[in-house]
């Protein structure tokens, strides 16, 4: 870097960018998006499906029932977060889920990581699922979408390690509510997708 005033600051954090000459609403040049999908996702069913497997339907069902019954429904995704190729420093990290159906009573739908990434689609089973423990990493609250958005950027600035990640998804405790989200085998919607924004290294700075 060579400084034309003859001085140079350094800091430890993600500058603004230069506003492309002309339109404003524009997208800026120098961000750069990378996307990537699930290697494995399932739900688990719990009660008298609790030795289910799901792996193959297209939906990831969602519906934390009050009590322990039998349609306590949570969604699992693994991602390896290697199969990111774009270069640059992530400014922004989301989980983007396309919504098949939500009763979408405004409660919260709480994401998760899930502390095991040694699953298999083929054979999660809410009895052998390991569920999480502690505060979710990012929640939203449901509406009548077409996608549900989780700003897990702090989530992922936060890791030390790329790889594999699991996460959980599930609903507002005793809610009842169903939220069905497409899962990687459906025909028709997006499979869920990780999609990070990214600095390129030809950035202008402000």
């Amino acid at each position: 870097l060579e400084p034309t005033n003859g001085v140079i600051h350094v800091v430890n954090a993600v500058v603004y960018y230069a506003v492309p000459t002309g339109d404003t609403n524009a997208p800026n040049p120098d961000l750069v998006q990378d996307t990537i999908y699930p290697i494995a996702d399932a739900f688990v069913n719990g009660g008298f499906e609790s030795a289910v497997n799901f792996g193959s339907n297209q939906l990831l069902r969602v519906k934390h029932i009050t009590g322990n019954g039998d349609y306590d429904r949570k969604a699992f995704m693994m991602f390896d977060l290697d199969d990111f190729s774009k270069e640059g420093v992530v400014t922004d990290m989301k989980l983007q889920l396309a919504v098949s159906f939500t009763h979408a009573k405004a409660v919260s739908l709480d994401l998760y990581e899930s502390p095991s990434t040694t699953w298999s689609e083929s054979s999660l089973r809410f009895n052998n699922a390991v569920f999480p423990q502690g505060s979710p990493i990012a929640s939203i609250i449901t509406s009548k979408v077409s996608t549900f958005n989780f700003d897990i950027t702090d989530y992922y600035k936060a890791r030390t390690t790329d790889g594999r990640v699991s996460f959980m998804l599930e609903g507002a405790a005793g809610a009842d509510e169903t939220n069905d989200i497409a899962s990687k085998e459906h025909p028709t919607l997006n499979p869920p997708m990780l999609i990070a924004t990214l600095a390129s290294g030809f950035s202008n700075l402000q």
